[in-house]
């Protein structure tokens, strides 16, 4: 069986801020699950500051073409990615936000007054699925810097998204991060975990995308 249409993510950001790590780790994590992957990256010629992005594809079969041109969910750490990808998020996508450079790290699609400066409306137009919150602040308010931001990130992701099971993508990162940093990063992984509440399945969205707007 050939997987035509595999569900995709994207983490974008800028060059320093660890959202090609995240590609990484979780596609790893996927294939301890057993799932098809393809993991690919982009990024400019600068270490640090240019706009960079990761990509994870991942279905049950085989994948037979490996970009997606839009995707079932966008994680976006910086205030330019969000600019940069938020058009190519599908209708009733999941879409994370680091609010951490933003004027308010809280907001909500019900009212433009509750939406930061900055933020694009349209987006509140393509989805209501958005989930805000300050990782890098937080991440330098509990561990002194904000290289784990990434961490705290993906483990909101996997709690809020059910993809792959937390013990599963924290043995992962017990062996692709440096010896010395695993205990940190999991301290982080164990802190995003507990951000949100909300469940948002990403392989049941699909399924509902075609009933319409919610």
């Amino acid at each position: 069986m050939i997987g035509k249409n595999p569900i995709a993510l994207r983490f974008a950001g800028i060059g320093g801020q660890g959202n090609i790590l995240m590609g990484i780790v979780l596609a790893k994590t996927l294939i301890r699950e057993g799932k098809w992957v393809v993991q690919s990256q982009s990024y400019t010629a600068q270490v640090r500051g240019g706009p960079s992005h990761c990509d994870v594809l991942y279905s049950g079969e085989w994948i037979d073409y490996p970009k997606a041109e839009n995707f079932d969910l966008l994680f976006a750490l910086h205030p330019s990615a969000v600019l940069r990808h938020y058009h190519l998020l599908k209708k009733n996508g999941v879409f994370f936000v680091d609010t951490s450079l933003f004027s308010s790290e809280k907001f909500s699609c019900d009212s433009p007054d509750a939406i930061p400066k900055g933020f694009p409306l349209e987006i509140c137009r393509i989805t209501r699925k958005i989930l805000g919150y300050p990782f890098s602040k937080k991440s330098i308010e509990l561990f002194h810097t904000d290289v784990v931001a990434n961490m705290m990130g993906l483990g909101a992701l996997v709690k809020v998204t059910d993809v792959v099971p937390i013990d599963t993508l924290k043995e992962t990162v017990s062996e692709t991060v440096k010896k010395k940093y695993v205990d940190l990063n999991l301290k982080a992984i164990d802190y995003g975990y507990g951000v949100f509440n909300r469940v948002f399945r990403l392989d049941q969205l699909r399924k509902r995308r075609m009933a319409g707007f919610e």
